[in-house]
């Protein structure tokens, strides 16, 4: 029973984490907040389209359609915590995914 709890702590943490480091209201607005930050450098000419991703305009909503293009046996929520863990492991993957339009 301990070891249940345990793990049921561990998962809610892995999913409120995003939402908690980046004061978002959603994992996938965190999201969109990391990859604004990651994708969007001031010397590339981005800055304003990068601001106004982090100031959340979207809410999510670019990064829940991305994850149900990318993911779509998960839901939402989860595949946006997913993919924000995957940008934090490689901060290059938001250039790549820039660069394939």
């Amino acid at each position: 029973m301990k070891w249940l709890i345990a793990l049921f702590v561990v998962l809610a943490g892995l999913f409120y984490y995003p939402q908690v480091n980046e004061s978002a209201s959603t994992a996938c607005a965190a999201t969109e907040k990391r990859f604004a930050f990651t994708a969007f450098e001031p010397k590339d000419g981005g800055a304003m389209l990068g601001a106004l991703l982090a100031s959340g305009v979207s809410n999510g909503a670019l990064a829940g359609t991305f994850v149900k293009s990318h993911y779509p046996n998960l839901p939402v929520a989860i595949g946006c915590s997913v993919v924000y863990y995957q940008m934090m492991v490689d901060p290059d993957m938001a250039k790549r995914i820039l660069s394939k339009r």
